[in-house]
């Protein structure tokens, strides 16, 4: 049981430093990201409105977690795990399309003042 379990481990572990650079640089490449150096399991990064961006992912059956508010110097910051290709894939097109609404809401909000 031990050995399945770190070869378990260690075949996680090899499959999280495969994606989690690519995941990086496709989020540095969305308009408006900012991402956070990361050497772990997750990555860290900040948008123009968390709440937005976060109520449009979790409304495309996305969860990940909102750091907004937990620190100032987290402001607008949300956190994904890194996950299989299929899952960062699904993920990435959710928050391209969440980050689009984020931008029309807050558009849509100007106009209105």
């Amino acid at each position: 049981l031990l050995n399945e379990t770190l070869f378990f481990t260690i075949g996680q572990a090899r499959s999280i430093l495969a994606e989690r650079s690519p995941l990086a640089a496709a989020l540095a490449g969305l308009p408006g990201v900012t991402v956070f150096p990361s050497d772990a399991n997750f990555i860290t990064f900040r948008v123009p409105s968390a709440i937005g961006t976060f109520a449009g992912l979790k409304a495309r059956k996305v969860l990940i977690k909102n750091l907004h508010g937990a620190h100032p110097l987290l402001a607008n910051c949300l956190r994904v795990t890194v996950g299989t290709p299929a899952e960062n894939r699904a993920f990435l097109d959710a928050l391209t399309a969440a980050l689009r609404g984020a931008d029309e809401t807050a558009a849509n909000s100007r106009r209105d003042q």
